[in-house]
C-alpha cells in the first residue's frame, strides 16, 4: 500500500487557529488532489456561548463534511464543548485521545462538573452584545459518556484510538538514507485511511506516528503526559474529606458530595494542571523544504491591534521588534487607519511543523528535555507552537521556546480575561513572532504552505 503513497510536495496544507479566546480549535487541511484531508485539534470555548460557537462549527465545516481525524489534548471544558455539535454536523472518522485510568476518569468528572457550576454562576460582561455572557457546555451525561465510552459518544462508524501514557520518553527514531533523504520505520507508523471503521476502540504506545494515506511525508505524532502527582494528591485530599474513588465514580455521586469535593480539588490543584495529551503535525524530514506563510489573507494583513491594544506594556524596544507603522503599507488608504492602527510583522515563511500542548505544564521538573528528547528528530521542522493552556505564567517554561527552529507562538485566550504578558514578554525576548487568537473574529491566526 505504501508504494502507491504521493509525495508530501504535491500537497498543500492550510493550518487555521479559530478565534475561540478562551478554548481550542485548531484544523488543518491538506488538500492532496483529489481530495481534501481534514484534521481537528480540540474543538471547545468558554468564551463564546453555545450559538456562537455552534455557529463557528457549522461556518467552517459544510454539513455531512468528513474529519479524518479528531485530536482532543485533555477533557478540560474548554476543549471539548463543541464535541458534540461537531460529531452531529461532521462525519468523525478517527478520534484519538488519551487513555485515562480509571482514578483520572473519575477526577475529570469533577472537574467538569465543578467548572460547568463555575461558568453557570458567570456574571461577566459582553460588552459586543450587551448582555450576560452564557458559556456553551457540555451536559454531565454526555461528558460521563465521553470519558467512560468514547465509542458509543461519537457512533459506530467512528474509530476511537486511545494513547497511552508516555512512559522512557524514548526518541522517535527515524532512518536516515544514503540518498539523505529521511523515513520513519513502517512497521511503527499508524496508518489512517477513510471507510468503515465499526467503532473500534484501540490502544497505543505514546509517540505513535500516525499517517493519513495516501500521504507518507506528513505525519502526527501524539504524546500523551500523564499527572500521576496530581492524582496521587488528589487521592489524599479526598480521604482527608472521607470520600474515596469509589464513593464519586459517578454523576450522581458528584453531585451528592459536591461540597466536600470544591475543598478537596483546590487543594489537590494548586495551580496545576492535570495531564495532557500534545501532538506534533508535520514533515517526516525538513530537508524536504516545507514551509508555511502566515496571517495574511490575499496578501493584505488579515489582523491588526490599535493603540497598542496587548502591548502598551512592553518597552519600546520589544514593541518595536516586531511590530510595524502601517503608514508604509499601501494596502490601507485612510490616513487615520495608517496613523492609529498597527499589524504583525509575518512576511517570512517558516517550517511548517507545528506542536499542539493543549494544557500541558511545562513548569514541572524536566518536561521540556523530555518533550525535547522525544522529537529530536524533527526540531529542525518545528516552526510553530501553541502556547499551553492561554498563556498562563504558571504554566509556562520559557525554555520550550529554544526548540527547534520555532518563529511563531500561538496564544489562545479571552480578550475580557487577564492577558497574558508575562509569557508574551519571553516570545518577543526570544525573537519569536506572538500570534494572539482571541474571540475576535479577526484576531484568526492562518498558515498555509
Amino acid at each position: 500500500m505504501y508504494n502507491k503513497l504521493v509525495k508530501f510536495l504535491a500537497m498543500r496544507v492550510v493550518r487555521t487557529f479559530h478565534p475561540v479566546g478562551q478554548g481550542g480549535f485548531s484544523v488543518e487541511k491538506i488538500d492532496l488532489c483529489e481530495r481534501e484531508a481534514v484534521i481537528v485539534y480540540n474543538c471547545g470555548s468558554t468564551s463564546l456561548d453555545k450559538c456562537e460557537l455552534d455557529q463557528l462549527i457549522k461556518s467552517t465545516f459544510s454539513e455531512g463534511m468528513q474529519i479524518d481525524i479528531l485530536f482532543i489534548s485533555d477533557f478540560h471544558v474548554e476543549h471539548i464543548n463543541g464535541l458534540e455539535t461537531l460529531k452531529n454536523h461532521c462525519q468523525i472518522n478517527t478520534v484519538i485521545l488519551p487513555h485515562l485510568s480509571y482514578e483520572e476518569r473519575i477526577r475529570a468528572k469533577v472537574s467538569h462538573h465543578l467548572d460547568c457550576l463555575e461558568l453557570s454562576g458567570l456574571k461577566e460582561y459582553n460588552y459586543r452584545f450587551a448582555n450576560p455572557i452564557s458559556p456553551s457546555r457540555l451536559p454531565g451525561d454526555l461528558f460521563e459518556c465521553l470519558i467512560d465510552d468514547p465509542a458509543s459518544f461519537f457512533g459506530k462508524d467512528t474509530h476511537i484510538i486511545r494513547i497511552d501514557p508516555e512512559k522512557d520518553w524514548e526518541p522517535i527514531q527515524v532512518t536516515h538514507h544514503s540518498g539523505g533523504e529521511c523515513s520513519l520505520i513502517r512497521g511503527d507508523i499508524l496508518p489512517i485511511g477513510r471507510g468503515k471503521s465499526e467503532g473500534l476502540v484501540r490502544e497505543f504506545p505514546s509517540g505513535t506516528p500516525v499517517a493519513l494515506i495516501p500521504i507518507r511525508d506528513w505525519i502526527f505524532i501524539p504524546i500523551y503526559h500523564e499527572q500521576k502527582r496530581l492524582i496521587m494528591d488528589f487521592e489524599e485530599a479526598l480521604k482527608r474529606e472521607g470520600l474515596s474513588f469509589q464513593d464519586i465514580d459517578s454523576v450522581d455521586k458528584i453531585e451528592a458530595n459536591e461540597g466536600k469535593l470544591r475543598g478537596a480539588y483546590r487543594a489537590s490543584v494548586k495551580g496545576r494542571r492535570e495531564g495532557s495529551m500534545f501532538l506534533y503535525s508535520g514533515v517526516v524530514d525538513a530537508r524536504s523544504g516545507s514551509y508555511i506563510l502566515g496571517a495574511y489573507k490575499d496578501s493584505k494583513p488579515y489582523r491588526c491591534f490599535k493603540d497598542h491594544r496587548y502591548y502598551h506594556r512592553l518597552t519600546e524596544r520589544e514593541y518595536k521588534c516586531y511590530l510595524a507603522d502601517c503608514q508604509q503599507d499601501s494596502y490601507l488608504k485612510d490616513s487615520e487607519l495608517r496613523k492609529n492602527w498597527y499589524y504583525e510583522c509575518y512576511r517570512t515563511s517558516v517550517p511548517s511543523g507545528c506542536l499542539y500542548t493543549g494544557n500541558v505544564n511545562l513548569d514541572e521538573d524536566g518536561l521540556v528535555d523530555k518533550i525535547t528528547r522525544k522529537l529530536s528528530a524533527f526540531r529542525s521542522a518545528l516552526g510553530t507552537v501553541q502556547v499551553p493552556h492561554h498563556g498562563e505564567e504558571e504554566n509556562f517554561d520559557p525554555s520550550i521556546l529554544e526548540l527547534g527552529a520555532l518563529c511563531c507562538a500561538v496564544f489562545s485566550f479571552d480578550i475580557h480575561g487577564s492577558k497574558p504578558y508575562a509569557v508574551l514578554r519571553e516570545v518577543l525576548l526570544s525573537d519569536l513572532r506572538p500570534c494572539l487568537v482571541t474571540e475576535e473574529p479577526k484576531s484568526i491566526e492562518i498558515q498555509y504552505s
